[in-house]
């Protein structure tokens, strides 16, 4: 696999999201700053642009923004596309394939050039487990697989705590599996706290706390948690 480089990293600005932000105009922003309404309109348009150190302060100051805020590296993925470490169907395939022993099918829907994509189990309504979530590939630093809201459902009366342990210890076991094979590092688990239990309180649905099961299994598997406490989003992370 091939992964972006810092020397491939280029630099850009943020100043359209800024202005629109806080709904400043290019002529407003024009006469704020006393740069050409043509400077303002290039920044805006074409944020990969050169640009000088002073011009981004003087926005800075009329926008009451930090300088460092208005400008960052980022990945140039045009030279990775089509991103070969994405969710193409070549290696959505290579998924299916961590998948084949458990019973398991998934449908995908990819999208923002094939770095996120939402997935979750075909035909849910007639399983009697089924899962659905969000995963995003990216390289900050390395090569990352973020796993978003992993939720499963059941739709039987009688399922079993074993059942649901036994599919998601194999759905987390062939995300463990497909990361090693795409050469991805680590896997973070993310869900929003707003979705959590309040410590001490209990909600079951239908009997089983299914995210209670999640937590368990997500740490039986190698899951550690490394988040700071008070952040809206707890993490779990896997060293693949």
């Amino acid at each position: 696999m091939k992964y972006p480089r810092m020397s491939e990293q280029i630099l850009v600005n943020h100043v359209r999201e800024e202005m629109q932000r806080q709904g400043v105009s290019q002529q407003k922003l024009s006469r704020n700053t006393g740069l050409s309404r043509r400077t303002i309109e290039r920044l805006y348009e074409y944020p990969s642009e050169n640009f000088r150190i002073n011009t981004m302060k003087k926005i800075a100051d009329a926008l009451g923004v930090a300088v460092e805020s208005l400008f960052d590296y980022v990945t140039d993925y045009t030279v990775y596309h089509p991103d070969p470490n994405g969710f193409s169907p070549e290696n959505l395939l290579v998924l299916d394939q961590c998948l084949a022993d458990t019973g398991i099918q998934l449908h995908y829907q990819v999208y923002s050039e094939q770095r996120k994509m939402n997935i979750e189990t075909k035909y849910a309504g007639c399983r009697r487990v089924s899962f659905s979530g969000n995963w995003m590939f990216d390289y900050y630093h390395e090569p990352r697989l973020t796993l978003v809201d992993y939720d499963v459902d059941y739709s039987r009366i009688n399922v079993q705590v074993d059942e649901i342990e036994k599919f998601y210890a194999n759905i987390i076991q062939a995300t463990i599996d497909y990361a090693a094979q795409m050469q991805i590092s680590t896997i973070e688990h993310q869900i929003m706290r707003s979705k959590l239990l309040p410590k001490g309180q209990l909600v079951w649905r239908r009997g089983l706390n299914v995210s209670v099961i999640r937590d368990r299994m997500l740490r039986q598997q190698g899951f550690v948690e490394y988040n700071c406490a008070q952040s809206e989003v707890e993490q779990l992370r896997y060293r693949v």
